[in-house]
């Protein structure tokens, strides 16, 4: 009798646990916009910051660009998408000068594309190619022109949350 219920127990539970491992799902990780906003180290050295009103790029021991009144536009899977920034701190054109807040960029747009994004992680892209532009007048050229169809954000930095 013992055997017989026990004999029972065990292929019940061995089909649940089949049924579970087999065709049980695990739900993905769902992420947010505000899963952005934090500090983003790289295995480069950069680090970014990220909050609902900036957006800073730097490293240890150098800086380099910085923008404010972000706007962040999400693509449909939440995982990836656009941080466009007006620039605060940008690249001068004169080498010598590197960035400052009197770069000719200041208070124009520019954008840098996520990828990947989890609690933990995210990949970062700014918009990048040798004969495209540095920055637009307005949010809406900043949208047109800043796309990866466009031939932006070729290169993505892996980074990690690390506060």
């Amino acid at each position: 009798m013992f055997h017989n219920k026990f004999s029972r127990f065990l292929a019940v539970f061995i089909t649940v646990v089949s049924l579970c491992a087999f065709g049980c799902k695990t739900q993905p990780e769902e992420v947010f916009i505000s899963d952005l906003y934090g500090k983003w180290a790289s295995s480069f050295g950069e680090v970014y910051e990220i909050s609902k009103d900036s957006f800073k790029n730097y490293g240890e021991g150098w800086s380099a660009y910085e923008g404010n009144s972000l706007e962040i536009i999400p693509n449909d899977d939440g995982k990836s998408g656009t941080i466009f920034l007006k620039y605060t701190v940008s690249k001068n054109p004169d080498p010598d000068k590197s960035y400052s807040n009197t770069a000719p960029d200041v208070g124009k747009w520019y954008a840098v594309s996520y990828k990947n994004l989890t609690k933990n992680s995210v990949s970062l892209s700014g918009a990048y190619k040798s004969d495209g532009k540095t920055s637009t007048e307005t949010l809406e050229e900043a949208k047109e022109e800043f796309t990866v169809a466009n031939g932006y954000f070729d290169f993505y930095s892996e980074c990690t949350k690390y506060e």
